[in-house]
Order: structure tokens, then sequence, then C-alpha cells
């Protein structure tokens, strides 16, 4: 997700169908392009740095301390998922606002 991230916060993606914040809204003007997705960016950037340490410092609890795979499973959908769906929203917001 970092390496993801990188490229539109620092405003190298140009407005396309298929990489970046695409809404109606930034579609139709670039200024709102760039600042949307430099915003998302940072958001994504953020998701993978917290998606990491989750995964690290909660690695042992959920090898050991969970007991069923189902556990487990679900365990590392909320900390893979949780952090972008937060970094979604807040992006969603930023948008609404320009």
């Amino acid at each position: 997700m970092v390496a993801l991230g990188i490229p539109v916060v620092l405003r190298k993606v140009a407005p396309n169908g298929t990489y970046g914040f695409r809404t109606i809204k930034t579609m139709s003007d670039s200024r709102v392009w760039y600042e949307a997705n430099a915003y998302s960016g940072k958001a994504i950037v953020w998701a993978g740095v917290a998606t990491s340490f989750l995964s690290f410092v909660f690695w042992d609890v959920l090898k050991h301390y969970l007991l069923t795979n189902g556990q487990q499973l679900l365990a590392s959908v909320v900390i893979e998922v949780g952090p972008l769906l937060v970094g979604m929203a807040a992006s969603f917001r930023y948008v609404s606002r320009l």
C-alpha cells in the first residue's frame, strides 16, 4: 500500500481511469484530482504503515492465542482492511469539501 500511495502523494499520476482516487468530482477537475489524490495517497501510505505495524505486533497473538483458523482469519482481515477503510472514509470526506 505504501508503494501505491507514494506516486499520487507526489502528484505524479495524471487523471486517468485506472489508478488514483476516481470519483465524478475528481475526474471532472484536474485541480481536484491532484488535491484529492495527494490526500488519499497519504491515507494509503499511513494505512500501509498501520497494517504493517499491527501485523507485526499482533502476529504472536494471532498465532498462539486465537484458537481457530477462522478467528485468525477474521483478525487478519480486520488488521488488513481496517486501516484502509479508515483512509478511504477520510478521503471521501476530504473530497466532499473540495
